[in-house]
């Protein structure tokens, strides 16, 4: 065999185990909840690494078009332990 055509069975042969891969196997059950931010924060690029905008009404990532400081950090904080309010029965906990 040339290596060009070895080199296509092996793609296709790949290709092949993926597919069954992908169909053979079943989703996992899973829940879904509404976990609204409760807090942000829109960190701004600068020297000293001290200026923020928390209090604002928008809420920024990425950079500006300004030739220093224009890199945005967006943070967002979730509190995760309102949401849970009851214990996760043993048999449906995952390690």
């Amino acid at each position: 065999m040339r290596p060009l055509t070895r080199l296509g069975v092996s793609l296709r042969v790949a290709s092949a185990a993926l597919l069954v891969l992908l169909v053979s196997t079943t989703p996992a059950p899973a829940d879904v909840i509404i976990l609204p931010a409760s807090r942000d924060n829109t960190l701004i690029e600068n020297l000293s690494g001290s200026l923020s905008n928390g209090a604002g009404n928008a809420f920024f990532a990425g950079r500006t078009g300004q030739r220093s400081g224009s890199i945005r950090r967006g943070l967002v904080a979730f509190d995760v332990g309102s949401v849970i309010s009851r214990p996760v029965p043993r048999s449906r906990m995952r390690s």
